[in-house]
């Protein structure tokens, strides 16, 4: 519930009492966040395993640079009032250790997820979570559709047509497919269109593992 109304973003479990998200998700919140868990169909609430729990803006950390114009540091941290319980539907994915921190991921094929458009032309977010894979592409190569917005602390991937990360999306993660690891915190999208098989970009989650780590003592040693 923020100042524009009511928003839906992503988010990913990274211990039983934190998720993150997007700053951009979080900044404007007027009261606090329901946060779903181990939700398939967002629109079924007696779903096996689905949890939603509301956590007060207090208990949000968004980052202290955090840059509303650039969309820059575009991350936040949500704590939970009470710790998850792990299940079958609920299970945290690791961060990248700290021999990662500068490993680009570049051709390394990642998995994006959420609930967010399908198409250009809706309005209505997905009932039942949706997922593409793709590859990490180089910054440069983003760079070359995105002029001046991507920074060191975002990752890329390349999409194609009618297969790529859309409104609603934001906060959601890029996970690697061969071995699970949080690596990119889904961020803005290409204003003009979500269909045209441009690139992706997330905030890089090896840019920021020293402060995750500092405000929330997680991490992967």
């Amino acid at each position: 519930y923020t100042t524009l109304g009511r928003v839906w973003c992503g988010g990913s479990i990274i211990s039983d009492r934190w998720i993150i998200t997007a700053a951009h998700c979080a900044d404007e919140l007027i009261g606090g966040v329901d946060v779903y868990v181990g939700a398939l169909n967002r629109t079924d609430h007696n779903e096996a395993g689905q949890h939603i729990i509301f956590v007060s803006k207090k208990h949000i950390i968004v980052h202290e640079n955090y840059d509303e114009i650039e969309l820059t540091n575009d991350v936040a941290l949500i704590k939970l009032p009470v710790p998850l319980e792990f299940t079958e539907f609920i299970q945290p994915v690791k961060l990248p250790n700290s021999d990662e921190a500068n490993e680009t991921f570049e051709s390394e094929t990642a998995i994006a997820s959420g609930w967010g458009i399908t198409s250009d032309d809706d309005y209505e977010l997905a009932d039942i979570l949706r997922w593409i894979d793709a590859p990490v592409i180089s910054n440069s190569e983003c760079s070359s559709w995105i002029y001046g917005s991507i920074q060191s602390t975002n990752i890329c991937i390349g999409t194609t047509e009618y297969k790529s990360t859309c409104h609603g999306d934001a906060g959601g993660p890029l996970v690697l497919a061969q071995d699970p690891t949080l690596i990119g915190v889904a961020t803005f999208n290409i204003i003009y269109s979500c269909e045209i098989g441009g690139p992706a970009p997330f905030t890089r989650v090896t840019s920021y593992l020293d402060w995750i780590e500092a405000k929330t003592g997680v991490s992967n040693q």
